[in-house]
């Protein structure tokens, strides 16, 4: 949240300080919070650990995509679609669709959740729908906007019931039938 926070702030306001505390706070998380080219939940006294969830790759790939954007530099586009990657790979669920809060191979639970309510924070199915449709256009991979959908339809009873619960998930929805517009210059 944070990394997108200062990517967009630069955009903004062409303050390069917000830019320097984005790239630093990615770069940050890139070299010391992954293992195996898979993000870690928590850093203490030099040491990452714990698996992450949906919602940390949720907000670093919306990070990620936000450093690109503010730069147009590769390779935070690289790493954002390598993130999403690994995401699907583990989180998503091919049956119905949407992405678990756990990953396939985390610890042995009674139930893998999926969530979709944003509270203080958006859930990271909301986020990744964003994401999803961001990295398609960006990435001209269809199969990513096909995901996005497939969340929308998934918890589409839910948002119907709750539309104040799910915020972000109907702004995703938004982008979906709206799509984005691109400006080059």
């Amino acid at each position: 949240l944070t990394i997108a926070s200062f990517a967009k702030a630069y955009a903004v306001l062409e303050e390069p300080g917000y830019l320097d505390a984005a790239v630093r706070a990615a770069e940050f998380v890139l070299a010391k919070m992954q293992r195996d080219g898979r993000l870690l939940r928590s850093y203490r006294n030099g040491e990452a650990r714990l698996a992450s969830y949906i919602d940390d790759y949720a907000f670093m790939i919306e990070g990620l995509i936000g450093l690109y954007e503010a730069t147009g530099a590769l390779r935070w586009l690289d790493e954002a679609e390598r993130l999403m990657n690994t995401a699907v790979q583990f989180y998503w669920d091919k049956q119905d669709g949407g992405f678990f809060f756990t990953a396939s191979d985390h610890e042995a639970l009674i139930v893998r959740s999926k969530l979709a309510n944003d509270n203080a924070i958006p859930s990271g199915n909301s986020v990744m729908v964003t994401n999803l449709l961001r990295l398609a256009e960006l990435l001209g991979r269809a199969e990513l906007r096909d995901k996005a959908g497939a969340i929308l339809s998934l918890f589409s009873g839910a948002v119907s019931n709750s539309p104040f619960g799910h915020e972000r998930m109907l702004s995703g929805l938004d982008a979906w039938h709206s799509g984005y517009r691109e400006v080059a210059i």
